[in-house]
Formats: structure tokens, sequence, C-alpha cells
């Protein structure tokens, strides 16, 4: 009587098992959800020239502007310039900006609809107003 207890039911129904201090952890240990393993590596190498920009960033970081030689600060400035250019020019702005974009064209329909509707109720009351002037 003082032993374990057993982990099958001693009951007529044996295929019931006893879930006593049972944790499991299904998955992979650290994942989010949502988040898919791997997604967000490159999958080609990275450029010699982004990596040196990214060196000379993390230099600049630490030391301010003034620990890059006019070269390295130069090299800077023309990466980042070069790869804004390319956002803009492919049309992957930023969340901001795409967003910005479509809000307002939403707003210059809705103002041509405002500005029609405006029309067709000063035409109404100028139509009116010649009637009863007619009469």
């Amino acid at each position: 009587m003082g032993g374990p207890e057993p982990d099958i039911a001693t009951a007529t129904d044996r295929s019931v098992l006893l879930v006593k201090d049972v944790l499991a952890h299904h998955g992979t240990k650290g994942m989010r959800w949502g988040i898919r393993k791997g997604k967000g590596t490159p999958t080609h190498p990275v450029s010699e020239d982004h990596a040196t920009v990214q060196a000379h960033t993390q230099k600049a970081k630490e030391g301010g502007v003034k620990a890059l030689s006019n070269k390295e600060l130069q090299d800077v400035i023309t990466r980042k310039n070069l790869e804004k250019q390319h956002r803009e020019l492919v049309g992957g702005g930023n969340k901001f900006d795409k967003g910005h974009k479509h809000i307002k064209k939403i707003l210059s329909v809705a103002k041509t609809l405002n500005d029609i509707h405006n029309t067709v109720e000063t035409t109404t009351k100028v139509a009116k107003a010649v009637g009863r002037a007619a009469r």
C-alpha cells in the first residue's frame, strides 16, 4: 500500500491512463508563435561593400563620426544613398509611406465625391429658385 501508484487504472477499463504530473512540450524550444524557423536569414552572401559599410557604421556608433576618415564617411553616405534610391525605384518604401499614399488616394476620391455632391445641391437650389421666379 505504500508503493508508487500504478500508471494504468486498475478499474475495469485498462485502456484509461492516469495523467498525473505530466508536462509535455510540443514544438521547438524557444520558438515563438507565428515565426518560422530560419525566416529572415539571408539565403545569399552579403556583399563586401555592405559588410564594409556596416563596419564603418558600427565604428561611427562607438566613436562618433569623428572616428571615421573622409573616405570611410563617404563610403557610408554613398551606400546609404544608393540603398535609398533603390528602395524608391523599386517601390519598396516603408509601410508608413505606402499607407500614406493609399490614404491620400482615398481622400482625393472622397473630396471629388463631396465636390460633386455640393455642385448637385447648388444646381438643384438654383433650378428651384429659377422655377419659382418663372411662375
